[in-house]
């Protein structure tokens, strides 16, 4: 029971870590639907991986499949941005794919295609080892990106007009942001599940980019680790399901930044 217990809080103590790097980052690329969008292609992913695993006998794992996917998908996105979609044209279009790829391979899996139902509500109480590693592994990719491209990124975010004169690869680097997305999705996907996925990913680096401009990754990595946590430890002491917790604290985080953030303006005001 310690053991469950103590990879529950590991898992999420790194998924917070993950999310708390990474949502200001979506957040002021103005790409949040791009990536609600990749975790709905997780389950695309999750479900081409079990048609692979469990009918054609490939024994590849299931997490990199459902990456290569999303990887996939993030370049498809990528693309038409850069051929005149809007961000959320794009996002819509690649929901739309995923879509259709989670009826397809469903079908085609049968029986099996219920063992996908683990990414939609994450396996939670039954983190393994495995996933731990996993969870580090991505970590770590995700610290060496953002430690590489953090300026080139915040840059054409904000200017992508003037990095494109200024010479910079612009779509170089939106494939890196995108593939970023991709890691954490996935991450977050396979070991807590879609539910916990949408409310994890937003809120960090919203709050944080309105109470905190300079400090702003510092406080994301803080909150998110709020979130996690705390929200696990209220899911476990009222015996709930994790994103309830998650999602009482995430709410309550969010009420208590923008009176903050209202305060602020009152202050300046």
């Amino acid at each position: 029971m310690l053991a469950i217990l103590i990879n529950l809080f590991l898992a999420a103590l790194l998924s917070s870590l993950m999310v708390g790097i990474s949502s200001p980052m979506i957040t002021f690329s103005k790409n949040l639907m791009a990536g609600f969008s990749f975790i709905h292609g997780v389950l695309a992913g999750g479900l081409l991986a079990t048609y692979f695993y469990y009918v054609l006998g490939v024994p590849t794992p299931p997490e990199v499949i459902t990456l290569v996917y999303v990887i996939i998908l993030a370049f498809i996105v990528s693309e038409l941005i850069e051929h005149g979609y809007s961000t959320d044209a794009a996002s819509a279009i690649s929901t739309s794919i995923s879509a259709m790829f989670s009826v397809f391979f469903a079908y085609l899996s049968g029986p099996y295609a219920s063992r996908a139902w683990s990414i939609i509500v994450g396996t939670s109480v039954i983190i393994t080892p495995r996933e731990i590693v996993l969870l580090v592994v991505f970590l770590v990719l995700l610290v060496m990106i953002h430690a590489m491209f953090r300026r080139e990124i915040m840059y054409i975010s904000f200017d992508p007009e003037g990095a494109y004169t200024l010479g910079y690869n612009v779509r170089f680097y939106r494939y890196v942001i995108y593939i970023s997305i991709a890691l954490v999705v996935v991450a977050l996907t396979y070991t807590l599940g879609i539910i916990i996925a949408h409310i994890l990913i937003a809120t960090p680096g919203a709050v944080a980019l309105s109470i905190s401009k300079k400090n702003y990754l510092q406080t994301s990595i803080i909150i998110s680790s709020i979130i996690g946590v705390v929200g696990y430890s209220v899911a476990y002491i009222l015996s709930m399901p994790p994103s309830v917790g998650v999602g009482i604290i995430a709410s309550t985080v969010l009420i208590v930044g923008e009176a903050i953030k209202k305060r602020r303006l009152i202050k300046i005001s």
